[in-house]
């Protein structure tokens, strides 16, 4: 038994003694893997330290690409802005241009709008203007056709009667100084009176004794209208239906042409001092040089004679227009008192000094305005043309009462201007 508890207690004491031992394996199994797992956890930690610098540089690379995308993107983001600004700039210029543009366009067409309307208008105004100068020169030239027939009648009546028209003053005539002479006064400011009351009171009245004194009237009249010139032909052909050629219109056309021969005074004194100072250069022996010449040419007409040349070209002008009226209206049937004036006129500008001479061409061109149409059969252009704008027949077709030559004689001494603004 107590082998077997011998047995027992040595086999429990080697089990004790295995079991110890199999700790103590176990111990030691457990240190190695102790040391084996802080080996492990040191290689492990070695191995991971170099794995997470690695992990670091390929983030950071990461982030760097990141952000350079970020940065492209917003500079992407930048220039697509800036070009839409620019192009809404763009397109704001342009819109801007463009209103500028149909604006300019409509102010264009408003002006050009505006021009053709005032164009229509002068073109109507002009129209008007021509029709109304139509409708005048109708009434003149019915009224010039009527005188003119009466005039030759009692020319003609005269010539075959001894130098008598025929009239005989009405009983109830009134031939009293108070009367007449009133109405004499009348007649010296012949444009302050209509026409139709001086015709009506010299019906009323006998001029028989005072026919010189209508011719000075008339003679001395300052002219300065149309219309006052054709009232003195009109009362100028009552007198010469009375009176005759003889004892009233020969005087009135003598006295008128004399006006002409006041272009020989007024320039005499003048021409006379230069005569002088040439004679007297030419017999002290001096040289025609620029000193003399400029002292000869300083020899001109006195503010006094200046004036008096200034008054007598109107006066001449008037006169002119006068006779022409009286030859168009019949009081003289010839043409001989106005082609003498002319032709004079004519031939002094040929002598004439340079200031007389363009006074002398200032007066055929005026007359040739005035005269043209009617003496000459010559209309110009510009009647023409506002004749053809309002549609209206060509001006009164008139016989030429001077030869081609005379005709060329006139118009050889006005400008060429003046040639070309007039046709046949």
């Amino acid at each position: 038994m107590s082998g077997r508890g011998g047995r027992g207690g040595g086999q429990g004491g080697g089990g004790g003694n295995q079991r110890a031992g199999n700790a103590s394996k176990t111990d030691n199994a457990e240190d190695k893997s102790s040391s084996s797992g802080r080996g492990g956890k040191g290689g492990g930690s070695s191995r991971g330290g170099g794995g997470g610098r690695g992990g670091g540089q390929a983030g950071a690379a990461v982030k760097e690409a990141e952000r350079k995308r970020e940065a492209e993107a917003a500079a992407a983001a930048a220039a697509a802005a800036a070009a839409a600004t620019a192009a809404a700039a763009l397109a704001a210029k342009q819109e801007a241009e463009r209103v500028k543009r149909e604006a300019a366009e409509a102010a264009e067409a408003a002006a050009a709008a505006a021009a053709a309307a005032a164009a229509a208008a002068d073109a109507r105004a002009a129209a008007a203007a021509a029709r109304t100068r139509f409708s005048e020169e109708q009434a003149v030239w019915a009224d010039r056709l009527r005188l003119r027939e009466a005039n030759l009648a009692a020319s003609k009546a005269a010539a075959a009667n001894g130098g008598s028209t025929g009239w005989t003053p009405s009983v109830r005539s009134d031939s009293s100084i108070k009367k007449c002479g009133g109405y004499l006064k009348k007649l010296r400011l012949l444009n302050d009176h209509p026409l139709e009351s001086l015709l009506k009171e010299l019906d009323a009245i006998n001029l028989s004794k005072y026919v010189s004194e209508v011719v000075t009237i008339l003679l001395e009249f300052r002219f300065t209208r149309s219309a006052d010139v054709m009232k003195a032909v009109a009362i100028a052909s009552v007198m010469h239906q009375r009176h005759g050629p003889e004892e009233f219109t020969s005087l009135l056309v003598s006295g008128l042409v004399r006006v002409f021969d006041g272009h020989k005074t007024v320039w005499k004194r003048a021409q006379q001092e230069k005569q002088k100072a040439q004679a007297a250069i030419a017999e002290s022996g001096g040289a025609a040089n620029a000193a003399n010449a400029a002292a000869i040419a300083a020899i001109t007409l006195t503010p006094a004679e200046v004036e008096a040349e200034e008054a007598l070209l109107v006066k001449k002008r008037s006169t002119l227009r006068l006779l022409t009226e009286l030859f168009l209206c019949g009081l003289h049937s010839e043409l001989k008192p106005l082609l003498g004036v002319l032709s004079e006129l004519i031939a002094s500008d040929t002598r004439a000094e340079p200031d007389q001479s363009n006074t002398i061409l200032h007066l055929l061109i005026s007359w040739l305005k005035y005269a043209a149409q009617p003496i000459l059969g010559l209309t110009s252009k510009r009647v023409k043309q506002a004749h053809q704008a309002a549609e209206l027949p060509d001006p009164i077709p008139l016989p030429a009462y001077l030869t081609q030559q005379q005709m060329e004689q006139i118009m050889g001494k006005v400008s060429e201007h003046h040639q070309d603004s007039y046709s046949s």
